[in-house]
């Protein structure tokens, strides 16, 4: 990352990947793992779940379920 310009690239795609992966699991709750969200439960609360799940993935974790779900 000692080019400016490199980074600001990673981190877009960086961005692009939590994006998609947020809207997978907004779309698919059956693929949160653990006390996973329901498409039963009201968008905002499934919501914080999706980004629970998201934000307690590592940046290797989250970019092999990428990997796996949209390649």
């Amino acid at each position: 990352y000692t080019n400016r310009n490199s980074a600001k690239v990673e981190l877009v795609k960086a961005g692009r990947l939590l994006q998609e992966l947020f809207r997978l699991y907004m779309n698919e709750p059956e693929l949160v793992g653990g006390r996973g969200a329901t498409r039963e439960m009201p968008v905002d609360e499934r919501a914080c779940c999706v980004l629970d799940y998201i934000a307690g993935m590592t940046d290797r974790y989250a970019a092999e379920q990428f990997a796996r779900h949209f390649f």
